[in-house]
């Protein structure tokens, strides 16, 4: 990807640098180019629903595997309908999310415990949503365990926690995901990130989902120990919302955007790349920038991703009631 100049979500980038994709979809773009040309082994399918647009990308094999760079399975983007009015009251929004999230639970099996993860460092705003989440998700566990008389099936068995990060703990992310499933054996792992975008209107605004796992970091080039599958030996589903955005993408969007509008006509790529470098260079040419009113987005999102995942893991939870199922 990063030997030929690509559009990325009318994005432009030079073949010297193009950022960190964790969204999917933003990969496909830019593998499908101006062109838009088909990628073997990938299928695409956009449906408009009540809550937003939902793009939902199936790497369908070893072909399709090697074109993206991510394993084989389902990658299910959520754009928000009202990017303008998010906000923990926005029950469309939770609701598709909640039916997302369902279509990407095992089918061969009833699922009735699950180990929440929230992954990142919740001293970091932007990356403290996944920690949040956590907060806000009602445990159930330890009351089928000791109190198994107060639980009607309305309810499943649910554990939570948020594991920190390796340079605040010395131990990987996927490391300590796997030995607590190996002790409370969950028939999966629901894993929650903050991730990075390479357009500032999906930061806040775009839920991305997964049943491949993931690996912490790699958004902001600081890749981890993948979590997934073969790893943890459970069902990884993964769910993150972009919080941050890297410079080079702001750069490019702003060529892209004065280009339209015929106010600049730069298509030389050493041009672009000079001007990306003149820019970054006070910050070795890496820079990753959030919005300013990231705490509103990061507890507005965690609200909204944990009212999703009530609905989506207890039978008795719906977009009514899901309010009294949260912390």
């Amino acid at each position: 990807m990063k030997k030929t100049s690509k559009l990325i979500n009318n994005l432009i980038f030079d073949s010297a640098y193009i950022p960190n994709l964790d969204m999917a979809d933003e990969a496909t773009a830019a593998l499908r180019g101006e062109a838009n040309v088909e990628i073997k082994g990938v299928s695409e399918t956009i449906d408009k629903k009540a809550g937003g647009i939902v793009r939902t990308i199936t790497i369908l094999n070893e072909q399709g595997e090697a074109a993206m760079g991510r394993p084989q399975g389902k990658y299910i983007t959520i754009e928000a309908a009202d990017t303008n009015n998010i906000c923990q009251e926005s029950t469309d929004l939770i609701s598709l999310t909640a039916e997302q999230l369902r279509i990407l639970m095992p089918q061969n099996k009833k699922i009735s415990s699950l180990l929440i993860v929230g992954l990142g460092n919740k001293a970091a705003t932007p990356d403290a949503l996944g920690p949040l989440v956590v907060t806000k998700t009602m445990a159930t566990r330890h009351i089928f365990r000791y109190a198994p008389e107060k639980i009607d099936n309305s309810l499943a068995s649910v554990c939570a926690v948020a594991p920190g990060v390796l340079g605040n703990t010395g131990i990987e992310t996927a490391e300590i995901i796997k030995a607590l499933s190996a002790l409370v054996q969950p028939d999966a792992v629901i894993a929650v990130d903050s991730l990075a975008s390479a357009s500032i209107s999906r930061v806040g605004t775009t839920i991305q989902l997964s049943n491949t796992g993931l690996a912490p970091g790699g958004g902001v080039g600081n890749k981890r120990m993948a979590v997934n599958n073969s790893l943890i030996g459970v069902p990884i589903i993964a769910i993150g919302v972009p919080t941050v955005v890297d410079c080079t993408a702001i750069i490019g969007e702003t060529i892209s955007v004065l280009q339209e509008k015929k106010v600049l006509n730069l298509k030389n790529e050493s041009a672009i790349h000079a001007v990306r470098e003149q820019m970054l260079e006070n910050f070795a040419g890496n820079l990753t920038v959030t919005p300013k009113n990231i705490d509103d987005l990061i507890d507005n999102l965690s609200t909204i991703l944990a009212g999703a995942l009530a609905i989506a893991i207890h039978p008795g939870v719906t977009a009514e009631n899901y309010n009294d199922y949260l912390n």
